[in-house]
């Protein structure tokens, strides 16, 4: 196991969810239910995966050089390699670079060209990073479409599955 194959089990899980749940929410609570109901229940279970706060939810980056450009921009849940990590150094230098960047859209597809583009980018400059662009359908045709982005090559992920929430350990409560 490791980062890749995690994410990609976890959004196929998710995907499932969604396809069997009436839950609802905005982009941030989507990113929220991801991190918190699917990826933190695997904090420990791999040594790549020792701390909760390998996850961070809009936080820092550091960004593609390019004209009018900030130095950082914000993603919607980024993965660190360490516990506690952040983009700067001891030194309060802009230094680190995540594991894994996922972006999200609701509702359309067509919404996550910028992200894909930017991903792309990314992932070329930064080979090691893996980029993963995600659109939550949850009215219409419920389920994630899932654009995992590697050394700059767009890969479909595939999403099926079945969501077993118990055998997850996935509480009642979090479902409604």
């Amino acid at each position: 196991m490791n980062w890749e194959s995690l994410i990609d089990s976890k959004l196929r899980e998710m995907d499932s969810f969604l396809k069997q749940n009436k839950w609802f929410g905005r982009e941030n609570e989507t990113v929220n239910l991801f991190a918190h109901n699917f990826l933190l229940g695997e904090c420990n279970r791999y040594d790549f995966f020792t701390s909760p706060c390998q996850i961070g939810i809009e936080v820092s980056v550091k960004q593609l050089e390019g004209n009018n450009r900030k130095k950082l921009v914000r993603k919607d849940l980024v993965i660190w390699p360490r516990g506690i990590s952040t983009v700067w150094n001891e030194n309060r230098e802009i230094e680190n670079r995540p594991t894994a960047i996922i972006e999200w859209k609701i509702e359309s597809p067509d919404k996550t060209k910028a992200d894909v583009d930017w991903l792309i980018n990314y992932t070329q400059k930064y080979p090691e990073i893996l980029g993963y662009s995600v659109c939550a359908k949850l009215k219409d045709n419920r389920g994630l479409i899932v654009s995992k982005i590697i050394r700059g090559n767009i890969q479909e992920v595939n999403l099926k599955c079945v969501y077993q929430p118990y055998a997850q350990g996935i509480d009642d409560h979090c479902m409604g």
